[in-house]
């Protein structure tokens, strides 16, 4: 189904916001020009948003698989296998060209409680000569492409002799695809 936000994405005149640093040194709670750091401001995200593609990108597409094999393998009992393939192709996301890869640089950090104790991680900080520097444009980005592979046991016991039961137990790896926290089947790679 085609949506509209293949329109609104890059209507110039909708909601933006803009983040800037703010330190309340007198703290009275009111933002002051004075406190505002100006210089650190993220930009405005949909200021100069553009199709990559005069044309727009292609639309997003999904393909599935499934095969599988259920049995009765006693009185009231069945048991059934199932497997599962799932592609997502041609994934709209948003890139800004005007901030290449290269302007982060990669930093260690020290995560002193972790899941699984003290551990590093590795962050990225943008180089501020190209902070608040916009030209999005939306596309398909192949590193928004995922793959999907599961298989899906299950066994249910019809109501007899006083006693039922339903189990299940799916394993599957999902491979691809970005999680960057924003709207669902998109993304937002910077490059």
């Amino acid at each position: 189904m085609v949506g509209i936000d293949r329109v609104t994405n890059i209507n110039p005149f909708s909601n933006s916001s803009e983040t800037c640093p703010w330190t309340d040194t007198n703290n009275d709670g009111i933002a002051q020009p004075s406190e505002i750091q100006f210089n650190k401001c993220t930009g405005f995200a949909t200021s100069n948003v553009h199709y990559a593609d005069a044309n727009g990108p292609k639309w997003p597409h999904s393909d599935e698989i499934s095969a599988g094999i259920e049995r009765e393998v006693m009185t009231d009992m069945r048991l059934g296998v199932m497997y599962y393939h799932r592609t997502n192709r041609d994934q709209i996301g948003v890139r800004n060209l005007a901030v290449p890869t290269s302007a982060y640089t990669p930093i260690t950090i020290n995560i002193p409680n972790g899941p699984n104790g003290a551990q590093t991680a590795t962050v990225y900080n943008l180089n501020p000569a190209y902070l608040g520097l916009q030209n999005n444009v939306y596309l398909n980005d192949p590193y928004l492409d995922t793959n999907y592979n599961g298989v899906e046991v299950t066994a249910s016991k019809r109501l007899s002799k006083r006693w039922q039961m339903v189990a299940g137990f799916t394993a599957g790896k999902n491979t691809g695809g970005l999680n960057t926290g924003g709207q669902s089947g998109g993304g937002s790679p910077t490059g």
